[in-house]
Order: structure tokens, then C-alpha cells, then sequence
């Protein structure tokens, strides 16, 4: 990953100091199409993080799991056609695409979607697993 991954994930890191958690149940607003990671922080004993996010159209998505220092630690989903969606969820269980358990540490899920539409978006959450 180049300088310019870095300065994103640092400005996001900046920006999202006192990161809220949400649960499943939590309204989801119609037009809220960001990615959302929880529970945040994440306790690495636990059993899995939740990456959540919609496509307004049918979309190929890539969504990874990146260090701090971008070092991509986890593909869970590689370029997946998906349709339109209430909400997508995504379950991660802590572990590298070795199948090792990963350190805890700061990370950053990164969305990628490919629009024939709308275009593309790239979406990031930064997480802390402890």
C-alpha cells in the first residue's frame, strides 16, 4: 500500500477518535450506505466482528482487512456480485487468510464496490481489536 492509503487511514483514524458502536438492531437510516464494523472495539477472545454496509444497485464488492500500516490481513469477500440489500452483513473471526489468529492491534475494513451505475465507492472503517 503506498503513502497515499496511509494518509486516508490516518485522516480516518483523526476523524474517528470516540467511534460509536452499533448492534444489529440499530435503525439503519434508508440513505446510510457506509460500512460499519462492531462491536467496537472488538475483544479478540470474542467470537467474531460484523461488517455491515448496502449496495443500492447490483454491485461486484471486495472487502478486506487491512493493518494499521496497511498490511492486508483478510480477503472476505473478493469481487462477489451482490443485489440491492436491506443491510449485507459479513462476519470476520480474527483470523489472517493463513488461518492464524491475528494480534490485537488497530485495523481498517476496506469496502470496495464496483457500480455499473453509480460508478465505484471505496468505503473504510478503522476497528481496534483488543
Amino acid at each position: 500500500m503506498g503513502g497515499s492509503f496511509m494518509h486516508t487511514v490516518l485522516t480516518v483514524l483523526l476523524l474517528i477518535s470516540a467511534t460509536t458502536a452499533i448492534s444489529v438492531g440499530d435503525a439503519w437510516a434508508d440513505d446510510d450506505l457506509g460500512l460499519h464494523c462492531y462491536p467496537n472495539p472488538a475483544q479478540i477472545r470474542g467470537v467474531f466482528l460484523t461488517a455491515a454496509f448496502k449496495v443500492e444497485t447490483n454491485s461486484n464488492v471486495t472487502l478486506e482487512i487491512y493493518t494499521i500500516d496497511g498490511y492486508k490481513v483478510k480477503t472476505l469477500l473478493d469481487n462477489v456480485s451482490l443485489g440491492p440489500t436491506e443491510v449485507k452483513t459479513v462476519k470476520w473471526a480474527y483470523r489472517n487468510n493463513g488461518g492464524e489468529k491475528v494480534d490485537p492491534g488497530v485495523y481498517v475494513a476496506v469496502l470496495r464496490i464496483s457500480d455499473p451505475v453509480n460508478g465505484g465507492r471505496i468505503d473504510k472503517f478503522v476497528f481496534v481489536l483488543e
